[in-house]
């Protein structure tokens, strides 16, 4: 950490490293000296002192040990390998890095972090649920982010605590701003939230993901309760999608109603649904009521003129 430049000509470095990580993945070692590589490891990376090709030793070390006893170290270890460097800057736009190597990287550490939400003890898929969003925001662009939060609540079955990845996604919306093109993600989504199966968690995934995107202080209110529960309500389903249907674009709304219409013969194993068919006639009727309002304000106004 102190004498980089006096070991640049040397082999201890490339050395050290090798023998720490070593000793970080021997099952043999004690927890207290793992414990010490971690925090050492921890202290060099924010030195920059270390090589690029040693920063990905280390980083490959956290992905690692993610799996282990020592999952919490792992993850601030990993964090770390990011916010110092190899996982691009988090003070420029994610996409502004050019290197596709880091985006899959990150897509990679962020995956498998996800993943322990799923598999991992409930202490770990806590964590992970309260450190993701914000790593998303920081390395990631809208896109990526919303593809990645949104693709990994579909494939996250009823057991698997989906509880924790609503959450990621409330907490990942709070922190971007809900514009056009973050709701056309949304209704770009909603076919595959269809997918899921049983019936009753299909209705509860799309009520969680309307209510995250929401700016509703009635429906903000409802979440912590709504994800608690785990169970389908066909109201706030209904009163959810209808609010969100409103705050879409002409083009967005047009989709989100065929996706609904009752009439539509789709692949999801509930095309079918009373619900959804409901949902979807209420917003050709709200759509209906806006386009005869708009027809009446233009006459009113050629009248006028």
């Amino acid at each position: 950490q102190h004498y980089s430049q006096h070991l640049a000509v040397q082999r201890f470095v490339p050395l050290a490293v090798d023998v720490s990580v070593a000793l970080g993945v021997d099952p043999a070692t004690p927890s207290s000296i793992v414990e010490c590589l971690f925090r050492s490891f921890t202290r060099v990376l924010t030195s920059f002192s270390l090589s690029h090709t040693h920063r990905g030793y280390i980083n490959s070390f956290a992905l690692r040990m993610l799996p282990s006893e020592y999952f919490l170290m792992a993850v601030g270890l990993m964090t770390t390998c990011m916010y110092s460097g190899d996982g691009g800057s988090a003070d420029t736009p994610p996409q502004a890095s050019g290197s596709s190597i880091i985006y899959m990287n990150n897509v990679e550490r962020i995956k498998t972090m996800l993943s322990k939400i799923q598999i991992g003890m409930a202490y770990e898929g806590e964590a992970v649920a309260r450190v993701a969003p914000q790593l998303l925001v920081d390395f990631f662009s809208v896109d990526q982010a919303l593809s990645l939060v949104l693709g990994e609540m579909v494939r996250t079955p009823l057991s698997g605590r989906a509880d924790l990845m609503a959450h990621v996604m409330m907490r990942l919306l709070r922190q971007l701003t809900i514009t056009d093109k973050v709701l056309s993600w949304v209704v770009m989504c909603i076919e595959n939230f269809l997918q899921i199966q049983p019936l009753d968690y299909s209705i509860w995934a799309i009520t969680i993901m309307f209510v995250c995107a929401s700016s509703s202080p009635v429906l903000q209110g409802i979440f912590p309760e709504l994800v608690a529960s785990m169970e389908a309500d066909d109201e706030i389903f209904l009163l959810s999608g209808v609010t969100f249907f409103q705050r879409l674009s002409v083009e967005d709304r047009k989709q989100f109603s065929a996706t609904f219409s009752p009439s539509r013969k789709s692949a999801s194993p509930h095309s079918g649904a009373r619900v959804f068919g409901l949902l979807g006639r209420l917003c050709a009727q709200l759509e209906a009521e806006r386009i005869k309002q708009e027809a009446a304000e233009k006459k009113g106004g050629g009248d006028a003129e």
